[in-house]
C-alpha cells in the first residue's frame, strides 16, 4: 500500500509539474507575440490551466495586461484578425471550374464519349463509332494548399487589461473587458505555443476616456469660435467657448448630457447654454449649440477598429472622465 501511495504521488507530482510547465510556456509563447507586436509595451500574461488540458485542451483563466502602446490594429490575435496565416485562409476546394461556351452532354447508354454542345444549339449526341468521340478536354484545378483541421477547446474566463493606450490615433487610458467560453486553437497552442481565438459567449468591456481623450480630436474651422474644451463632470459634460463678437471674445459654457446611438457611438444630448458673460441674441446661442452638435460624436468604437462584436450600453460621466459601459464578443470563425 505504501508504494503504491508513493507511485500515485509520484504521478501526481509530475502531472502537476508537467502541467505548470505547459502553462508557463504558452505564457511565455504569448507574451513574445504581443511584445513582437507593441515593441516597447509593457506585457504581463498569466495562464491558469485545468488539470485536464493535455487532453481536452480547457484553460480556466488566461489574463493579460498591456500598457503604453500605440497600435493599428487591437492585439489580442483573434483567428477572423488572422486570415493571412495559409493554414486557415479558405482553401480553393470548391472553387468552380472556368465556364465553358457550351453545356456537355450525357453519355450513351453504349459508353460513347461526350460532346461539347453549343448553348445556341438544340442538344445532339454524337454517335459513338469504335474510336468514339474526342472527350472535351478539361481545365486542371491549380493545386490545393494542406488543410489544417483547428481541434478547439475553452478558455472559460479571458480577462483583458489595457492601458495608456493608442488605437489609430485615438487615445484611451484604460480598457477592460472579462469575456466568459473563449473557443481558441488547442492544436496551435499546444504546438508552437500561440493563442488564436475563434468565438465566445457575450462578456463585458467598460472603457475609461480621460479628459485629455476627449479634447485631442477636436478640430475647430470656426475662426469666431476658439478654446473650445469638454470637461466631464458628475451626470453631465461642462464645455467652455470663447465666442468672438464685435465688442470682444465672450466667454460661454454649455452644459449637455450623453446618449448612445447605434451600439457604437456617443453623442451630445440636448445641448444647451447655462453660462455667458454678456446677453446673446437668440440666433447666436442657437448658432453655438449647433456649433457644439457638429462634434458629435465624441466617440466611436468604429474608430478603434476592433476584430471583436462589441455594443455600448451606458456612458457616465465623472469628474475627470467618461465611462463607457458595453458587451462584448469574439466572433465565430
Amino acid at each position: 500500500m505504501a508504494t503504491k501511495g508513493l507511485i500515485l504521488l509520484g504521478l501526481g507530482l509530475f502531472s502537476y509539474f508537467a502541467l505548470s510547465q505547459a502553462a508557463r510556456a504558452l505564457e511565455r509563447g504569448v507574451r513574445q507575440y504581443l511584445q513582437r507586436a507593441l515593441p516597447g509595451a509593457r506585457v504581463v500574461v498569466h495562464v491558469d490551466a485545468s488539470p485536464f488540458w493535455f487532453t481536452n485542451g480547457s484553460l480556466e483563466r488566461i489574463s493579460i495586461q498591456l500598457s503604453r502602446f500605440e497600435a493599428s490594429q487591437f492585439p489580442i490575435p483573434t483567428v477572423s484578425s488572422l486570415r493571412r496565416i495559409p493554414s486557415i485562409v479558405p482553401t480553393l476546394r470548391n472553387r468552380p471550374q472556368a465556364e465553358s461556351t457550351g453545356t456537355p452532354a450525357a453519355p450513351e447508354p453504349g459508353g460513347g464519349g461526350t460532346t461539347q454542345v453549343p448553348s445556341s444549339a438544340p442538344p445532339t449526341v454524337q454517335g459513338a463509332g469504335p474510336s468514339g468521340a474526342p472527350k472535351p478536354e478539361s481545365q486542371p484545378l491549380p493545386p490545393q494548399p494542406p488543410v489544417e483541421k483547428i481541434r478547439w477547446a475553452t478558455i472559460r474566463n479571458l480577462n483583458i487589461q489595457l492601458a495608456d493606450f493608442s488605437f489609430h490615433q485615438q487615445h484611451v487610458e484604460g480598457l477592460t473587458a472579462h469575456i466568459p467560453d473563449v473557443r481558441y486553437n488547442f492544436g496551435r497552442a499546444r504546438s508552437s505555443h500561440t493563442l488564436e481565438l475563434g468565438g465566445s459567449e457575450v462578456g463585458t468591456v467598460d472603457t475609461v476616456l480621460s479628459e485629455e481623450d476627449l479634447n485631442q480630436a477636436i478640430t475647430f474651422d470656426r475662426t469666431e469660435i476658439r478654446n473650445l474644451r469638454i470637461h466631464p463632470e458628475p451626470g453631465h459634460l461642462r464645455i467652455t467657448l470663447e465666442y468672438h463678437t464685435i465688442v470682444a471674445w465672450v466667454p460661454v459654457t454649455v452644459t449637455t448630457r450623453l446618449r448612445i446611438v447605434d451600439g457604437h457611438a456617443i453623442y451630445f444630448s440636448s445641448p444647451a447654454i447655462t453660462a455667458v458673460s454678456v446677453s446673446l441674441p437668440q440666433a447666436v446661442s442657437d448658432y453655438i449649440i449647433k456649433r457644439v452638435q457638429a462634434l458629435n460624436p465624441i466617440f466611436d468604437l468604429n474608430r478603434l477598429d476592433l476584430p471583436m462584436d462589441v455594443d455600448l450600453t451606458a456612458a457616465e460621466s465623472v469628474q475627470g472622465r467618461l465611462l463607457v459601459h458595453g458587451t462584448i464578443r469574439i466572433p465565430d470563425y
